[in-house]
């Protein structure tokens, strides 16, 4: 559980589920996305409070309102809440470089495709995107969800759906990480030294 203080007394938060945290995601980054001056901004106002006022143990909903309630008393108060749902659902813990997750069946099935990862204290074995599955990546609304579904799709490493479902419970944002990650990969970007961009 995490607390987020206000002036009226402590939010308390659990950690989102992943279907939550997908959403608050894809809202929030939809919410911020630039707008031309024909498009309609409606996701302005649906930046994800409903999942994250879903995540709220304590006070009510209504308490929180953002019309009459501390949101609309107090609208920073969502940036604070958003930081701690994601703190409590992972969402800084990230995955690091792990080549020795591969083993040697893996290797010899998916040779240079094989990617190994560590999530905390857990290794992960995935393949790198296929060249359909990166094209199919929109970018829009759905952005976190897209990933989501390739970072499971990717994963070898637990085949079962037992082992898969152990995997991912609890960890609302690794779906999101491996999906980043392998997306990352498949961009081919090289960081160098001097950090010039390719076109420089």
């Amino acid at each position: 559980m995490a607390i987020v203080e206000s002036p009226e007394g402590p939010i308390v938060l659990r950690a989102p589920t992943e279907a939550e945290a997908i959403a608050i995601e894809d809202k929030l980054r939809e919410s911020k996305r630039k707008r031309g001056p024909e498009e309609p901004s409606g996701s302005l106002y649906d930046n994800g409070v409903q999942e994250v006022l879903a995540c709220v143990l304590s006070p009510s909903k209504e308490v929180l309102d953002t019309d009459d309630g501390l949101l609309g008393l107090y609208p920073g108060l969502f940036d604070r809440m958003v930081a701690e749902v994601r703190r409590e659902g992972g969402y800084h813990i990230g995955l690091v470089d792990c080549p020795e997750a591969i083993d040697a069946q893996t290797l010899a099935t998916f040779k240079r495709r094989a990617v190994g990862f560590a999530y905390g204290d857990v290794k992960i074995v995935s393949r790198r995107l296929s060249w359909p599955e990166f094209q199919s990546i929109e970018g829009g609304a759905n952005f976190w969800s897209e990933l989501a579904a390739l970072g499971r799709n990717c994963l070898v490493s637990h085949k079962t759906d037992e082992d898969k479902a152990a995997l991912f419970a609890g960890r609302p944002y690794l779906a999101m990480d491996l999906g980043l990650s392998l997306w990352r990969l498949a961009r081919g970007l090289v960081e160098t030294k001097a950090k010039k961009s390719e076109s420089a």
